[in-house]
This record gives C-alpha cells, sequence and structure tokens, in this order.
C-alpha cells in the first residue's frame, strides 16, 4: 500500500545530528553561477532512507515499505505485500531510529498503491490494454522489446504509475504489475487528512486514500482486446468506434468542442464497453485491488461505493 514518501522536517537540528554521527555521512558544496555564494548539502542512508540536510531545510525520502523489509530481514526491497500492521511497525521504528516523533515529519510526496499479481502477460496488459486516464494519453510511455510496460499518466497534484513489476519480484514465474498514486503537493495529501507522518497510522486516513485511489482507478481506460481473432461478434461499426474512441488525438478534439458533445461521446464509450463486455480487465483488477486491500488493512471489510465485477480472466 504506502510505499515511496518525502517529508520535511521540523527540526532541522536534530535531523543534523543524526546525520553527522558516525563518518558514513556525505558532504556535496554547490556554488551558484551568478552570486558564487556556497550551499552545502550533508546527507546520509539510515537502512535505505535517505536525510538531507540543507541550508534552511531537512528532508527523510525513499520507500518505507523497502525500510520494512531492510529493518525486518536486512533487504531493501518493495515488490512484496506491506500491511498496514507493517506500516506502523516500520514508522514507529523510523522515528526511534531518528529521534525525532512522526509529527514533526510532514511529508510533501507519498506513493500508495498495489503490487497485483495476474496470470497474463503483464507486458501486453500495460502496452495494449491500459490505454487512457481521464481520456488522456500518458506523458509517459516506456517498453523495452515488449518486455518491461511502464506508463505515467501525470497531472499538476499527482501522477498515476503503472508498471512491469515482475523483475523486482523475488517469487519465481510470477506476473506483478503495480498500479500506483504519486502525490506531489502537501495540499492534495492534507486534503486526505495527512498532515504528518503519524497520520499514516490512522484507519480513517487509510479508508479516505483507498477511496481516492478507486476513483482514480475508476477514471483508466481499461479494455479488454477486440480484435478479430477474440472478438469477432464485435460489428465493423461498433470495432470503428472502438478505434474511435480509444485513440486520444479524438477526445484532445473533443475537449474543443461544446462540453455536451464531450459528454455524449464519454457516456456512449462507456456503454459501448459494457455492452460489448469488454471491461473483465478492469473489473478483475478492481476486485483484486479491493481484496488485496481488505487483507493488508488487518481483514477488516472496506465499504466503497464502486462496485466491481466478482470475473475472472
Amino acid at each position: 500500500m504506502y510505499d515511496f514518501i518525502s517529508c520535511q522536517v521540523e527540526d532541522r537540528e536534530a535531523l543534523l545530528r543524526e546525520v553527522l554521527s558516525g563518518d558514513d555521512f556525505s558532504v556535496k558544496k554547490y556554488t551558484h553561477p551568478l552570486t558564487g555564494k556556497v550551499s552545502t548539502t550533508y546527507s546520509k542512508l539510515k537502512h535505505n532512507m535517505l536525510l538531507k540536510v540543507m541550508k534552511k531545510t531537512a528532508v527523510i525520502e525513499n520507500s518505507i515499505h523497502s525500510y520494512f523489509n531492510s529493518i525486518t530481514i536486512g533487504e531493501a526491497y518493495n515488490s512484496n505485500d506491506f500491511s498496514f500492521f507493517n506500516l506502523k511497525h516500520a514508522l514507529k521504528s523510523l522515528a526511534a531510529d531518528l529521534g525525532i516523533p512522526l509529527v514533526d515529519m510532514k511529508p510533501h510526496s507519498l506513493e500508495f498503491g498495489f503490487n497485483l499479481k495476474l496470470s497474463t502477460d503483464i507486458a501486453h496488459v500495460i502496452r495494449n490494454q491500459i490505454l487512457l486516464y481521464k481520456l488522456k494519453s500518458p506523458q509517459y510511455n516506456f517498453d523495452v522489446s515488449g518486455k518491461i510496460g511502464y506508463k505515467n499518466f501525470k497531472l499538476q497534484q499527482y501522477e498515476i504509475k503503472v508498471y512491469n513489476k515482475t523483475l523486482e519480484s523475488k517469487e519465481i514465474d510470477t506476473n506483478i504489475i503495480r498500479i500506483e498514486i504519486k502525490y506531489l503537493r502537501r495540499s492534495a495529501l492534507n486534503k486526505l487528512g495527512i498532515y504528518s507522518l503519524d497520520d499514516l497510522q490512522s484507519r480513517e486516513v487509510l479508508d479516505n486514500v483507498m477511496m481516492d485511489f478507486l476513483r482514480k482507478f475508476d477514471q483508466l481506460t481499461i479494455i479488454d482486446s477486440f480484435d478479430g481473432s477474440t472478438s469477432k461478434s464485435i460489428t465493423k461499426s461498433d470495432r470503428v468506434k472502438l478505434i474511435k474512441y480509444t485513440n486520444d488525438s479524438f477526445w484532445n478534439k473533443m475537449r474543443e468542442s461544446k462540453q455536451s458533445t464531450y459528454q455524449y461521446h464519454n457516456k456512449e464509450f462507456k456503454k459501448l464497453i459494457t455492452l460489448l463486455n469488454l471491461d473483465k480487465v478492469k473489473n478483475h483488477i478492481q476486485r483484486m485491488i479491493c481484496e488485496k486491500f481488505e487483507t493488508l488493512s488487518i481483514n477488516q471489510k472496506f465499504k466503497n461505493n464502486l462496485n466491481y465485477a466478482n470475473v475472472v480472466l
């Protein structure tokens, strides 16, 4: 669930003392090309967590999931599951390690997502079935020889990342897809009730974040394959519509038209997906997300208002 965090530490001097303790810290100096002023950054790794102290600010960042694995099994990785209970343990250990209260650590960036095991080819799902977010194409679409899929839909307040996490997994013959939200602004976190790392221990906040995740997931265009070999029952006219509706250039043009026209085609697209039963993959992934959440949040049922179908691929 929770993963990467980046937060400002209010007590700069306390973090500086921690960084300078021992001889495993580094010092970097930067000279401004115009003013000639020299700025110094002191940094250090605490397990995998990067501690940085500048002239006026102090920052802690990296994967709290990997930190938990580092302190418990001695390996800093994040491809396994990370429960709400594990998170609380990690946060308390981090506060004790640094000698700084969690309420003094103010996050301005945070990742929340799920590692899901699929029986199908992850690269295919990412490349050919997860297409748009809010009917816009990804800002970054990376693929190496068709084996590693990565899509990033970036907005001002947050970004949606979907990628193949299989290569990071320690399990053999396992296909893992990672779907996550990365919040990029403190204001976005504040709306969810997150003001300090201490708030991440709240079950109410966890439910707020999960609800926000599902709302954003619902706006992903994830559509089953509709080529001739797998969907022979689709008519030629419907196929033409699908090709049009899955092309972001069409939606870019629609945004320049009347709002009513845009909304009409949006509704038609959704109706077409449902009518042709092309939402099995999305429903399956959504069901897996909700089931994984219920397991990782200590088996407490999550009450959400987004329906997900009990289907299999």
